[in-house]
Protein backbone atom coordinates (compact mmCIF):
# COMPACT_ATOMS: atom_id res chain seq x y z
CA UNK A 1 0.00 0.00 0.00
CA UNK A 2 1.07 3.37 -0.55
CA UNK A 3 1.57 5.96 1.92
CA UNK A 4 -0.54 8.39 2.70
CA UNK A 5 -0.03 12.36 1.92
CA UNK A 6 0.42 14.50 3.98
CA UNK A 7 2.85 16.49 5.72
CA UNK A 8 6.14 14.76 6.71
CA UNK A 9 8.62 14.19 9.74
CA UNK A 10 11.16 16.54 7.95
CA UNK A 11 8.91 19.80 7.19
CA UNK A 12 11.43 22.19 6.38
CA UNK A 13 12.20 22.36 2.32
CA UNK A 14 15.74 21.83 1.71
CA UNK A 15 15.93 25.31 -0.31
CA UNK A 16 14.42 27.00 2.45
CA UNK A 17 16.31 30.69 3.21
CA UNK A 18 18.59 30.72 6.50
CA UNK A 19 16.76 32.56 9.38
CA UNK A 20 19.29 34.78 9.75
CA UNK A 21 19.50 36.14 6.10
CA UNK A 22 15.68 36.52 6.61
CA UNK A 23 15.93 38.83 9.57
CA UNK A 24 18.36 41.02 7.74
CA UNK A 25 15.75 41.35 4.93
CA UNK A 26 13.08 41.95 6.84
CA UNK A 27 14.96 44.45 8.99
CA UNK A 28 15.59 46.09 5.55
CA UNK A 29 12.13 46.35 5.01
CA UNK A 30 11.46 48.19 8.33
CA UNK A 31 14.17 50.67 7.60
CA UNK A 32 13.25 51.38 4.20
CA UNK A 33 9.53 51.25 3.97
CA UNK A 34 9.66 52.95 0.33
CA UNK A 35 11.21 50.70 -1.73
CA UNK A 36 9.74 46.85 -3.38
CA UNK A 37 11.21 43.36 -3.31
CA UNK A 38 13.52 44.44 -6.66
CA UNK A 39 15.09 47.50 -4.82
CA UNK A 40 15.38 45.74 -1.25
CA UNK A 41 17.31 42.45 -2.93
CA UNK A 42 19.39 45.14 -4.47
CA UNK A 43 20.27 46.79 -1.35
CA UNK A 44 20.54 43.26 0.04
CA UNK A 45 23.47 42.37 -1.82
CA UNK A 46 25.18 46.18 -2.31
CA UNK A 47 25.48 46.04 1.84
CA UNK A 48 25.52 42.67 2.83
CA UNK A 49 26.68 40.83 -0.13
CA UNK A 50 23.23 38.28 -0.02
CA UNK A 51 21.94 37.92 -3.19
CA UNK A 52 18.43 37.04 -3.45
CA UNK A 53 15.79 37.61 -6.42
CA UNK A 54 12.76 39.60 -5.77
CA UNK A 55 10.09 36.57 -5.60
CA UNK A 56 12.00 35.13 -2.75
CA UNK A 57 12.69 38.68 -1.22
CA UNK A 58 8.62 39.27 -1.17
CA UNK A 59 7.86 35.70 0.27
CA UNK A 60 10.15 36.64 3.49
CA UNK A 61 8.23 39.43 3.63
CA UNK A 62 5.08 37.89 3.35
CA UNK A 63 6.07 34.81 5.58
CA UNK A 64 7.24 37.34 8.24
CA UNK A 65 4.19 39.21 8.20
CA UNK A 66 6.50 42.62 7.63
CA UNK A 67 4.27 43.72 4.63
CA UNK A 68 1.40 42.59 2.25
CA UNK A 69 -0.86 41.60 4.75
CA UNK A 70 -4.25 43.30 5.27
CA UNK A 71 -3.37 45.28 8.31
CA UNK A 72 -0.54 46.81 6.34
CA UNK A 73 -1.08 49.77 4.30
CA UNK A 74 1.65 51.15 1.09
CA UNK A 75 3.41 53.94 1.30
CA UNK A 76 1.67 56.00 -1.24
CA UNK A 77 1.99 59.72 -1.78
CA UNK A 78 -0.57 62.42 -1.18
CA UNK A 79 -1.95 63.76 -4.14
CA UNK A 80 -1.27 67.62 -4.51
CA UNK A 81 -4.11 70.19 -4.07
CA UNK A 82 -4.72 73.49 -5.62
CA UNK A 83 -6.59 75.90 -6.19
CA UNK A 84 -6.58 78.49 -8.98
CA UNK A 85 -5.83 82.16 -8.37
CA UNK A 86 -8.40 83.90 -10.34
CA UNK A 87 -11.73 82.26 -11.91
CA UNK A 88 -12.27 81.64 -15.39
CA UNK A 89 -8.96 80.05 -16.34
CA UNK A 90 -9.63 76.09 -17.80
CA UNK A 91 -7.93 73.38 -16.02
CA UNK A 92 -7.83 69.86 -16.84
CA UNK A 93 -9.13 67.51 -13.77
CA UNK A 94 -8.42 63.63 -13.62
CA UNK A 95 -12.12 62.19 -13.07
CA UNK A 96 -10.91 58.80 -12.16
CA UNK A 97 -11.39 59.67 -8.31
CA UNK A 98 -14.12 62.13 -8.59
CA UNK A 99 -14.98 61.34 -4.50
CA UNK A 100 -11.69 60.58 -3.12
CA UNK A 101 -9.50 57.32 -3.27
CA UNK A 102 -11.52 55.32 -0.72
CA UNK A 103 -14.28 52.52 -1.54
CA UNK A 104 -16.82 54.02 0.62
Amino acid sequence: MPRKPGPKKNNKPFNKTDEETEDIAASLAEKYPNLGPVPLSEKLFDEHGIKLDQSTVWRILKRKEVRYTKEYKRWKKQPKLYCLDSPGIEVQLDGCYPYGRART
